[in-house]
């Protein structure tokens, strides 16, 4: 680097993200900078557009936040990046792919070893125009760190990269209490001897949530108490709700919306389903985890990283409605299987993902790579 940090006072590092919508990036980035000790880091924090619904949590636990703009491809955002980019800190730390690509292409070349560029998800994964992007991204920055082996393997030609896994708070995130788990219930309108399979995630191409109602809607059949909570908003909210009336599922299919606190939805569930086209380190797959659920998801690419199949979790081929039908309709009539896979998935998470581990492992990344 252009100057050695002085050791004896704290890192200062800018964090640059696209949005602070309630995406699992955004989340796991408020858990870590919650987690990293403020004596020996000083952290700001610029949103390119804005504000989102988790910037006032950020606001409410010390980070406040600076949104360039009201709105995605706001004309004036690289022109009030670049101020933030010219100061003196020891790291810039820019999050998905828009962040990333503007911080590798207006920092001056001589201070581009101070950034490191962070991917979430696998590159050129989304048949969107952000995979157009993604193949002149990640290639300048000094570091690369991505949120999985798969999602590290998916980015193009460049020197160096690690892996940083997502963590999850395992003391929050526990097993409910039969208390905890009726008054769940009781919250979103569910029977409470119902067989309830659960989702977290934006309606939105990605998570797929079309394929997880045609499978529900025949695991139903066999199942007629059943109930799906489906705990999100996104693009997609209404298509799906339409298509929840056109399989007869209106009734037993549980449109939460945004939910700011999701343990309530996991409590309430007996299964977690995940029926991505893609991820990169899912968030709430492995918050579901901590709190000792079994988990059915499609075996999108990194999926093993996570979940061994019938060990700690039910992999199923993507875009396989019977198949996941068929893994909902085996846990439905398996106490015992569910409670096999819900104690191995706890203990999973607990030993190899835990938040505090993820935290510390950023701390160090951060002065290492500094020194």
């Amino acid at each position: 680097m252009d100057a050695t940090p002085d050791h004896n006072r704290p890192l200062r590092i800018l964090q640059v993200v696209d949005c602070l919508n309630g995406g699992g990036l955004q989340t796991m980035l408020l858990e870590w900078l919650r987690r990293l000790p403020r004596d020996r880091f000083q952290t700001e924090v610029v949103s390119l557009f804005g504000p989102g619904p988790l910037s006032p949590a950020f606001e409410q636990a010390g980070f406040p936040v600076t949104h360039l703009a009201p709105f995605r491809w706001h004309p004036m955002i690289p022109l009030r990046l670049a101020p933030w980019l010219r100061r003196d800190y020891d790291l810039v730390h820019a999050h998905l792919v828009i962040s990333s690509f503007l911080c590798e292409r207006m920092m001056p070349p001589s201070r581009l070893d101070r950034l490191v560029v962070h991917v979430h998800n696998p590159a050129c994964g989304s048949g969107r125009y952000q995979d157009w992007i993604e193949r002149f991204a990640y290639r300048r920055a000094g570091h690369v760190l991505a949120c999985s082996k798969h999602v590290l393997g998916t980015v193009g030609p460049r020197k160096t990269g690690r892996v940083l896994y997502n963590g999850v708070d395992t003391e929050r995130f526990t097993p409910p209490t039969e208390e905890e788990r009726a008054a769940a219930r009781a919250k979103f309108g569910l029977p409470g001897n119902a067989f309830v399979v659960g989702a977290v995630g934006r309606l939105a191409p990605q998570k797929n949530h079309a394929l997880l109602l045609n499978a529900f809607a025949t695991a139903h059949k066999a199942l007629p108490g059943a109930r799906l909570l489906v705990a999100g908003d996104g693009p997609l909210r209404g298509a799906l709700e339409e298509q929840a009336r056109r399989l007869g599922l209106a009734e037993v299919v549980h449109f939460a919306g945004f939910q700011e606190d999701i343990l309530p939805c996991l409590a309430a569930m007996d299964v977690y389903a995940m029926s991505s086209r893609y991820e990169g380190h899912s968030i709430s797959l492995m918050e579901a985890m901590a709190c000792g659920l079994p988990c059915v998801s499609t075996a999108y690419p990194g999926a093993e990283e996570v979940i061994v199949p019938e060990e700690t979790g039910c992999l199923v081929s993507p875009d396989d409605a019977p198949a996941l039908a068929e893994a909902l309709l085996r846990l439905g009539g398996g106490p015992e299987l569910r409670r096999r896979l819900g104690a191995a998935t706890r203990t999973s998470i607990a030993a190899s993902f835990s938040l505090d581990s993820s935290a510390n492992a950023l701390a160090a990344f951060y002065h290492g790579v500094t020194r």
